[in-house]
C-alpha cells in the first residue's frame, strides 16, 4: 500500500473547479441506492497488522484535564474598535520565536503578527493577490522560529522570515498542485496537495532549492475522481524533536507517522471511530453526485485540529463528535487527544478543552467564537505535554 511512486501531472485549477462545480454535495444521511458506492470503503481500511497502537475515545476513558486546566493571561479580538483587533473566523495561528504570534483570518487575506505577552497588534504580513507575498485561499500555516510558512491553494508556498519584528523577507515557491497544508522539518518542507492521476497526497521540497525529492502516503481509493478529491484531504504536521511528520487523513480513524525520506514510522487508530458516511450516487443520465451525512449509529467524528509542540515530541489531535437526536444535530464533545509522534502512543486527554489554535510548553492558545471571535492567551501549566 506504502509504494513511493509519483508523477508530475497536475490538477490545474480551471479542472479543479469543473470537478468541485461537478460534484454536488449534499447533507442527508447516506443509503444504499442502485449504482451507489458507499464510503469508506473495505478497501481503504487498514489490515490489523499494520496498526501499531490503539488510542481510546470511549467515554470510559476518565479526561485528566478540562477547560478549567488553564490559566488565561491575555485575549486577542474585540467586537468593535480598532480593524487589526476585530476578526470574522480565525482560521490559523502560529507561535514565532516564542514571542508573537501569526494570525490568519478567513475574511482578510493577509496575516496579522500580535506581540505574544502583550496582544499588541504589530504589523500586517502579506496583501490579497496571486503574486509573491500575496495570498488568496489560505489552507495552511506553519511556523517554526522566526520562519511562517503559507499554503495557498493557488499553487503556491508562501514563505516569510520574520527574525525583524518590523520587516520581513518572503519568498514564494510555485507547486504543481493546491495545496492543503505544509510544514517544515530540518532542511525540507512538506506540503501536501492532489496531483491528477497521481496517487501520493504529500509532498517533499528542498527548503533551500525547493526542488522536489519525493511523494508519499497514498491518496483515498476511489476510481470517481471527484470523489477522491473530497475524500483525499488530509491534515498534516511536522515535529522538529522527534523528526516525524504526522498525517491525519479526513473520513478514517489513522494517525500516522512518518521519518523525513517518507518511510512510515508507525499507524495508530482512534477506537471508536464514527466517521462521516458519504455515498458516489450515480444515476443514468445525470452527473455523479456525493452525497455526505451522519453515520447511521448517529454519531459522526470530525477531525479538527492538528497541532504540534515546538519543543517536544507531542502533538495534540482534536476531533469533533456529534451526536445526532430526533433527526437535527446536538452540540458536539471536542475530544482532545496526546499522541508522541516518535512512537505513535496516545491518550484521551480531555472532553471539554476548547479549540487549541497553537502550543508550546509556555503557552496554550486557544480560540472561541462567542460573543466574539478571539484567541485566548493561556499559560501551559503542564496541560499539554
Amino acid at each position: 500500500m506504502f509504494s513511493r511512486r509519483s508523477t508530475s501531472l497536475c490538477v490545474s485549477a480551471t479542472l479543479l473547479l469543473f470537478f468541485l462545480t461537478n460534484c454536488t454535495q449534499q447533507e442527508r444521511e447516506p443509503h444504499t441506492t442502485p449504482g451507489s458506492e458507499l464510503h469508506p470503503t473495505e478497501e481503504n481500511l487498514l489490515p490489523a497488522e499494520m496498526i501499531d497502537h490503539t488510542i481510546s475515545s470511549s467515554d470510559s476513558v476518565v479526561e485528566r484535564v478540562d477547560s478549567t486546566s488553564l490559566d488565561w493571561l491575555t485575549s486577542i479580538g474585540r467586537d468593535s474598535g480598532e480593524q487589526p483587533y476585530m476578526f470574522g473566523r480565525i482560521r490559523y495561528t502560529g507561535i514565532l520565536d516564542n514571542q508573537m504570534l501569526a494570525i490568519f483570518d478567513d475574511q482578510a487575506s493577509h496575516l496579522r503578527l500580535f506581540d505574544l505577552d502583550t496582544g499588541e497588534f504589530l504589523q500586517q504580513i502579506g496583501r490579497p493577490g496571486r503574486g509573491p507575498g500575496e495570498m488568496v485561499q489560505v489552507s495552511g500555516l506553519y511556523t517554526t522560529g522566526s520562519l511562517l510558512y503559507v499554503a495557498d491553494r493557488m499553487h503556491k508556498i508562501e514563505e516569510f522570515n520574520l527574525s525583524g519584528r518590523e520587516e520581513y523577507d518572503n519568498r514564494s515557491n510555485r507547486v504543481n498542485f493546491s495545496p492543503i497544508g505544509v510544514c517544515k522539518l530540518g532542511d525540507y518542507i512538506f506540503a501536501a496537495g492532489l496531483v491528477l492521476d497521481d496517487q501520493k497526497i504529500l509532498h517533499q521540497y528542498d527548503a533551500e532549492t525547493f526542488e522536489h525529492i519525493r511523494s508519499f502516503h497514498d491518496v483515498y481509493s476511489t476510481d470517481f475522481h471527484p470523489a477522491r478529491m473530497v475524500l483525499s484531504q488530509i491534515m498534516l504536521t511536522c515535529n522538529e524533536s522527534s523528526g516525524r511528520i504526522i498525517v491525519v487523513s479526513s473520513i478514517l480513524p489513522y494517525v500516522y507517522g512518518y521519518h523525513p525520506d517518507g518511510e512510515l514510522a508507525w499507524v495508530s487508530e482512534i477506537q471508536p471511530f464514527f466517521p462521516r458516511r458519504a455515498e458516489v450516487v450515480t444515476r443514468q443520465g445525470s452527473t455523479p453526485s456525493i452525497n455526505t451525512g451522519f453515520h447511521p449509529d448517529g454519531f459522526s467524528d470530525l477531525h479538527n485540529r492538528l497541532v504540534s509542540s515546538g519543543d517536544s515530541e507531542t502533538v495534540v489531535l482534536q476531533v469533533i463528535r456529534f451526536e445526532r437526536e430526533n433527526n437535527e444535530h446536538v452540540d458536539g464533545q471536542t475530544l482532545t487527544f496526546s499522541i508522541n509522534s516518535r512512537t505513535g502512543e496516545g491518550e484521551l486527554l480531555s472532553r471539554s478543552l476548547p479549540n487549541i489554535q497553537a502550543y508550546n510548553r509556555d503557552f496554550v492558545i486557544t480560540s472561541t467564537s462567542s460573543p466574539f471571535p478571539q484567541l485566548l492567551i493561556n499559560k501551559n501549566n503542564g496541560v499539554l505535554p
